[in-house]
């Protein structure tokens, strides 16, 4: 795509959606995520400690699923997002960054490396509950041996996909009556696009076996399994499942057709709301799973407990048997 190709289908202000829906629907969302991410940053400080109870690697690669979570979180809000709150913020990012600009390319840079960093923060953390439940006695050595490496190469790996978006000025516009940022294709093939596909397949796939497999394995070996050993599992496959529901909701907004949207706006901008909501849990929910399956990560988290009992603190070892 180039700068002639830049247009709008829809605008700011929908048909059938008026700016109380509008407001209904900020306090909706806000009313979730500034409590899950107070809890998730709360999480990640306690994490970050490094006492008895988070020594497993599994903590260690939540922190970088936490930042990249947080992070994207936090750009998304700053101006899409409110964009899709407020008509007249909307039109005043359009009149300014309507035509391509560089200035833009910052922010969508950022927007894109939390988003790889996040998908590939997910298959790490389904690599790991894989090889403790399938391979546990090689487990510990593998992930205490390699987890410098593998969090470097999350890195690295989400800052060069998201590369593409240097070689052309961004700008913002409007699609199907929903705000989005995009940035002008310059080289053929070398499109954020393109690496989403290849990131997205594999992942998928394997996400998809490795809880199949995780899932059969855990209701064999349940019983020898520590508590927050399972609540780990779990946490990751509630995860798992938040990615691929995404996945498919994405998928379902890039087949609806423009003359669809238009049509039915009212529609669309439910299923849109739907959308959003499932991506947010996807991305900050997970302590919540840990939260309420173990008591010990209640106890250092929130300081209290449904249930208190004295001198139990849970060590984290690798399933045996």
């Amino acid at each position: 795509m180039d700068g002639a190709d830049i247009n709008q289908s829809g605008s700011c202000s929908v048909p059938d959606v008026s700016e109380t829906s509008k407001l209904i629907k900020m306090i909706i969302q806000l009313s979730y995520i500034l409590p899950l991410t107070y809890i998730y940053i709360k999480f990640l400080v306690t994490v970050s400690r490094k006492n008895s109870i988070y020594s497993d690697t599994f903590f260690t690669l939540y922190i970088v699923d936490g930042v990249s979570s947080i992070g994207y979180i936090i750009v998304e809000f700053s101006i899409i997002r409110m964009m899709n709150f407020f008509t007249s913020y909307c039109e005043w990012i359009i009149s300014i960054f309507c035509v391509p600009t560089y200035l833009l390319t910052p922010y969508f840079y950022l927007y894109l490396f939390f988003q790889f960093m996040k998908i590939i923060s997910t298959v790490t953390l389904c690599a790991n509950r894989f090889t403790s439940v399938f391979r546990p006695v090689a487990h510990n050595y593998i992930w205490k041996t390699y987890l410098r490496h593998i969090i470097i190469t999350q890195i690295i790996v989400s800052a060069l996909f998201s590369t593409p978006t240097l070689t052309g000025p961004a700008y913002a516009s409007i699609y199907q009556n929903q705000p989005y940022i995009n940035y002008v294709h310059n080289i053929p093939y070398f499109r954020t696009t393109v690496f989403r596909l290849i990131i997205m397949i594999p992942s998928l796939i394997f996400i998809i076996v490795s809880n199949i497999i995780i899932i059969s394995k855990l209701s064999k070996i349940s019983s020898n399994m520590r508590k927050l050993e399972t609540s780990m599992v779990s946490s990751t496959i509630f995860i798992s499942f938040g990615f691929i529901l995404v996945l498919m909701l994405s998928v379902i907004i890039l087949v609806i057709s423009i003359d669809f949207a238009n049509q039915h706006p009212g529609f669309f901008e439910v299923f849109a709301l739907f959308n959003q909501i499932a991506n947010d849990f996807y991305m900050i929910s997970g302590p919540v799973v840990l939260l309420i399956l173990d008591e010990n990560i209640r106890k250092s988290i929130l300081r209290c407990s449904l249930k208190p009992r004295r001198g139990s603190i849970t060590q984290v070892h690798t399933i045996t048997g």
